[in-house]
């Protein structure tokens, strides 16, 4: 745009960030994704969509170090239990609806493919 012999730029009218955002919240989103496994954004992801679907809790029998980091702890301290005895720390579950917590308990049963697999 000329005006009187000279260029002036267009202003910029649009936020750099989201509303209630600032760069320090947009740099630790992006520092959270830069440091997710492919694993932990499937995990992730998993969880979100079972939550969004209504799903109250779900149940794992994963690795001790894995889970935990989604929000996965002891299904035994629940009163949860399985058909296998399992080594400590792998049989885990994660709530994914509070109102259900104090609903969480009894045996899990897997389905029969689960006996078969090696």
């Amino acid at each position: 745009m000329l005006t009187a012999g000279r260029s002036e730029a267009p202003i910029m009218t649009q936020p750099k960030y989201p509303a209630g955002w600032d760069e320090e919240r947009v740099r630790r989103v992006l520092a959270h994704y830069e440091e997710q496994s492919n694993e932990g954004a499937v995990a992730e992801r998993g969880l979100e969509y079972l939550e969004a679907q209504g799903c109250p809790f779900v149940v794992v029998i994963g690795h001790p170090e894995f889970y935990p980091r989604f929000g996965f702890d002891s299904a035994p301290a629940y009163g949860l239990t399985c058909d296998w005895e399992l080594p400590a720390g792998v049989f885990m579950v994660t709530v994914l609806n509070a109102a259900a917590a104090g609903r969480v308990h009894g045996h899990v049963a897997y389905r029969a493919e689960f006996a078969t697999a090696t």
